[in-house]
């Protein structure tokens, strides 16, 4: 009752219907503003989950085409560490592919945390060391010889 006596307030003017339809529009507009801010951030963070051009493996080594297929879904720092366990014939202590691939403890362990939920490689310790050990299904014979 007490708006009624403004003229623009009444509910039969065309300027209080106006003003409501700037109103939701702001609070659109400044939704997708918002929520376009929130995607560039996201896409920016998180760069590495963009789907990467398809990188070749060295092609001098023959590896199983299991192998092959795993490399292709992994990020850059995953895919240096499953090569260099490769290199050392499917299994390697932690420190020794931390100093082959230059990362640093903290690195090296998130990276190896990741690899590990996943299934890819297997984390056991022994003598206080840990060792990397490709999946079984993951290498085929020819690394077990290297091992040998």
């Amino acid at each position: 009752m007490a708006i009624t006596f403004i003229p623009f307030l009444r509910e039969s003017s065309p300027l209080r219907a106006s003003i409501y339809s700037f109103m939701y529009t702001c609070i659109f507009g400044a939704a997708f503003i918002f929520l376009t801010i929130g995607v560039i951030t996201y896409s920016i963070m998180f760069h590495e989950i963009a789907p990467e051009k398809d990188q070749q493996l060295n092609p001098e080594e023959e590896f199983p085409t299991s192998f092959e297929a795993v490399m292709k879904v992994l990020s850059e720092d995953e895919r240096k560490i499953c090569v260099a366990i490769w290199k050392e014939g499917g299994t390697a202590l932690q420190k020794d592919i931390k100093w082959r691939i230059g990362f640093s403890k903290v690195k090296i362990y998130r990276v190896t945390e990741r690899l590990a939920s996943r299934g890819v490689i297997t984390v056991t310790k022994e003598d206080g060391r840990k060792r990397l050990s490709l999946a079984s299904w993951l290498c085929n014979e020819n690394t077990k010889d290297k091992n040998a």
